[in-house]
């Protein structure tokens, strides 16, 4: 197991704001996607009506049950396009000056009940000073959340009883520092090359386009994300973002 404070000197580390993708890239991935969810969500539409309209002469035969699992898999991929669209979706930037460390404590208590379900531990080391930033608090909100749930789903990929995320705060040369460790499966070196990129997901559910949204977050706010992992032992994700 890797402790919170420290990674092996074997471990992977990368610096993913070099990756090479630029807004206007973005900008294409966040249209085309767009429009390739609404071209398969309307003829899901079509299906679904037919199969109701269908359903009753099923149940008649005895094969119900067929057209409830059916219509089932096409509400959850409605779920996932639902989702994908609100990924892609653009923010219009609010920024305002706030509490980083606020921030985070908040959003410990939003995981607080699913942590306790999963027994997985949630740990805060945060400055004893206040971080003061000055960008959007919601668009951060939104990075953390998926970070933190990707840590979630690491550790329950292992076998291991004692999971834990440790979320940290510091303050570097004018900057502060992020730091979400955890204790799950780990990424291999081709994962992480592959991460932020659009549609990469190693999830079945995934959509393969969160974290790249998140990393353009970071990159408009002129912050930097890296990644240092150690395959099936745990991995830690520092973003660094400009002081106010």
């Amino acid at each position: 197991m890797i402790r919170t404070n420290e990674f092996p000197s074997e471990s992977l580390t990368i610096d993913v704001s070099e990756t090479d993708f630029g807004k206007e890239q973005l900008f294409d991935v966040r249209k085309q996607a767009a429009g390739l969810a609404h071209e398969i969500r309307n003829p899901l539409t079509t299906i679904k009506g037919f199969l109701e309209l269908l359903k009753p002469s099923l149940s008649e035969i005895g094969r119900g049950e067929y057209a409830e699992i059916a219509l089932d898999e096409i509400d959850r991929v409605n779920d996932i396009i639902n989702q994908f669209l609100n990924e892609i979706k653009p923010i219009t930037c609010q920024k305002e000056l706030f509490s980083l460390n606020e921030l985070l404590v908040n959003l410990v208590k939003l995981f607080e009940s699913e942590s306790k379900v999963k027994n997985i531990k949630l740990l805060t080391h945060l400055t004893e000073e206040e971080i003061q930033l000055y960008i959007d608090k919601n668009e951060l909100k939104q990075v953390l959340i998926n970070l933190i749930k990707n840590a979630i789903e690491a550790i329950e990929e292992t076998d291991i009883h004692d999971g834990f995320i440790d979320i940290r705060t510091e303050v570097n040369n004018k900057h502060a520092l992020i730091h979400i460790i955890d204790n799950g499966c780990g990424m291999t070196s081709d994962t992480i090359n592959q991460l932020f990129m659009p549609f990469y997901t190693t999830k079945s559910m995934g959509t393969g386009i969160g974290l790249t949204i998140c990393k353009d977050i970071i990159d408009q706010n002129q912050g930097h994300i890296s990644i240092t992992t150690d395959h099936h032992k745990g991995s830690k994700i520092t973003i660094s973002l400009p002081l106010h």
